[in-house]
Order: structure tokens, then sequence, then C-alpha cells
């Protein structure tokens, strides 16, 4: 198997026990949009279901057809602005839609539909919601008109992650509470996962999103990480060694050189994996737990990085090679990107090995003669 991720599903359960400490009496809206993360919706969506949550986050119609077509029990929020060529559809499956406009429950008052919605406050983000006065308006015109059921309203953070801003969250939070005082809408939602972990004390808010730390990640720096586990690795094998002889440039565009006597592994991971090239010239995988750099750019299919002196006699083709860890932050940050965009990056022939009581559930891998299902036990 050239590439895989281990996909702890334990360690997401464990979470799932952490966060429900945090939450205390809110209930929790589990996030699996972008295929759970790039971890798998159908899986995760099972694992949260079986664990007791009811109410569940997409971004779009498509995400949560699936999660209707395979049976997944309970409450299906569309998070995204849902084109109005979906919304019959969302409607027929007993989706609950985000309306963020008036144009929105026009639409719903002309075609006599009458779904489940969540009102969209902006309190800040920019990017969808009506303005404070404008929400309050559509919740009154939807429940004098009987459009909709309005069964939610909500906004969301968008620095929660920065302590550095928090003066700009705290007036976002302070912006949504006329709303959280509206007790006969079923849920009052604004805190995301770095603002339940951070200001889950400073709303009144009966329900919380969560998605980042449910896989074990606290995106910003915190002595919190110690509470949650990694839920997924990604990771690869040695496919070559090349022990240089004389100076030579390495991979793609002459960036560097590796010098007589290197040891230069070949990976079987690149870019169309989710090794994303801008690890290239110096990012880091780990072997043995020893650091390796990344020499030269990351190709489409395979890296090249320099063995270290210290793992020069316990290399050989076929070694496994860690790509991704629980220090995923760090590399993240190390190239100026998040965990949610290296997360999600994981391409289609990366194997995934779901794995729960600590043996192998199952494996979706691209071949369909691949995938499996094990018996638990």
């Amino acid at each position: 198997m050239r590439a895989w991720a281990d996909i702890n599903l334990d360690n997401l359960i464990y979470n799932l026990n952490r966060i429900k400490e945090f939450a205390g009496s809110k209930k929790i809206m589990g996030v699996i949009k972008a295929d759970g993360y790039g971890m798998g919706a159908l899986e995760c969506a099972r694992v949260l279901s079986e664990n007791g949550i009811e109410n569940f986050g997409v971004a779009c119609y498509e995400e949560g057809y699936e999660l209707y077509k395979a049976g997944i029990k309970g409450e299906i929020l569309l998070l995204g602005a849902t084109p109005f060529e979906n919304v019959s559809d969302a409607v027929d499956c007993g989706f609950q839609i985000t309306i963020s406009s008036f144009e929105q429950i026009e639409f719903l008052k002309r075609n006599n539909l009458h779904p489940e919605v969540h009102i969209k406050v902006d309190t800040g983000m920019g990017r969808l919601g009506f303005s404070h006065e404008e929400a309050i308006e559509a919740i009154k015109k939807i429940k004098d008109e009987g459009i909709a059921d309005v069964v939610g309203v909500y906004s969301h953070l968008s620095v929660a992650d920065m302590p550095e801003k928090d003066e700009f969250t705290l007036a976002q939070i302070e912006k949504f509470k006329v709303f959280e005082k509206m007790e006969s809408i079923r849920y009052r939602h604004i805190l995301n996962s770095s603002g339940l972990l951070r200001f889950g004390d400073a709303t009144n808010n009966n329900l919380v999103r969560v998605g980042i730390i449910l896989h074990g990640i606290v995106p910003f720096k915190s002595d919190l990480q110690k509470k949650f586990k990694p839920v997924f690795s990604f990771k690869t094998k040695i496919v070559f060694l090349n022990k240089i002889i004389e100076k030579t440039y390495i991979s793609y565009g002459n960036t560097e050189t590796a010098e007589p006597g290197d040891l230069i592994g070949t990976i079987s991971v690149g870019y169309a994996d989710g090794f994303i090239r801008e690890f290239s010239n110096g990012g880091t995988v780990e072997i043995h737990g020893v650091a390796c750099r990344v020499i030269g750019k990351i190709c489409m299919d395979m890296t090249m990085i320099k063995i270290p002196d210290e793992l020069k006699d316990r290399v050989h083709v076929g070694t496994e090679v860690t790509i991704i860890g629980k220090n995923i932050l760090k590399k993240a940050e190390g190239i100026g990107t998040i965990p949610y965009e290296i997360m999600i990056g994981l391409g289609r022939r990366v194997s995934r090995f779901y794995i729960k009581n600590g043996k192998v559930l199952k494996l979706k891998s691209l071949q369909e003669s691949e995938t499996k299902e094990f018996q638990e036990g």
C-alpha cells in the first residue's frame, strides 16, 4: 500500500466525550462537512450517532443527501447557501435550511415550501447572514406568514481561535445575545470549536457546533490540546534509496542539491495525495520518530527526503514514514496554513483504515475490491 491514513474511531469517541464535558447542558452538533473533514462523513456520522449525537451540520445539499441515503438518523442542517434548484429536494429529505436573505424567504413562499429553517445572523464574519435588524424582521415575517418553521437562529465566530482578537469575538457574542433570549426558537447557537473551548461560559446558547476538535485538534496554541487525542495520521513508505556519489540536483526546478555521501529516500506520496507543495524544500516527515527533511520540490506522486545520519543504518525500502501525525498544527503553521486544509486535502487514492476497539474495522481504498468490512471483537 503506497499511502494511507489511520483513522482512530476510538479517539473520535474519546474526543466527543471531552466535548460533552465542555458543552454541559448544551446540545452538540457534529459538523461533518467536506467529507467529515477528509476523514469520511459516513464513518464519522455513524460513530457520533451511536454515541448520542442527534444534530449534524453539512455544507450543502449533496453532503446532506449522502447521510440521508445512508440512513443516518437525526436533524441535518445545511450550513451553506442552498441553491434554489436544490431547495425542494432538501425539503423532501427533511433537511433544515439556513436562511440568510429575504430572497430565500420569498422563494419558499412562492413555491409553497415549508421547511424547518435556521436564520443566519451576520455578527462580523461578512460571509452569509442578515444584519441584526433584518434578522428580527425575517423571523417575524416567516412566523407571521407561516412560511416556514423557524427552529434555529445562529451566527459564526470568525476569530475565536485568535486570543489577540478576543475583543472582536466578545463583540460578536454581545451582538448575538438578543437572539439567545428567543426561547420560542429551538436552537440558538454561535459557538464553534474554538468558541466552545474559550467562550463557553460567555453565552447562553443551547447548541454548539463542533468540527475540528472532534478530530483531536485544538486550532490554537493551548494546554487544552492535552485533553484530546489525534484521530488520524497520514503515512507512506520508502520506495527507493539513493546514496549520492556526486553532487546532484533533486526534483523539479533544480531548487536543491544533494552532496556526496547523502542518502536520499523517495517516498510514495505527493501533492496529489495531499502532501501539498508548500512542504517542499524544508518540510519534514518522521521515521522512527526522527524528523527527515524534504529535499527539493514535492512531485505529484512522490517526494524525496534526506535521511539523517542517525537513521542511515535503520531505513530500507518499505520503511514506514509518517507524513502527518499529532504535530499537525505545528506543521500547518510552518507553511502558513491551517490543519483543516491539510486534512481535507487527503487524496482519493490514500487508503483509509478505520480503527475501533483497537482493531481495523474497515478499509476503504480506491480499488473497490479492497474495500473491506471487518467484524468487531
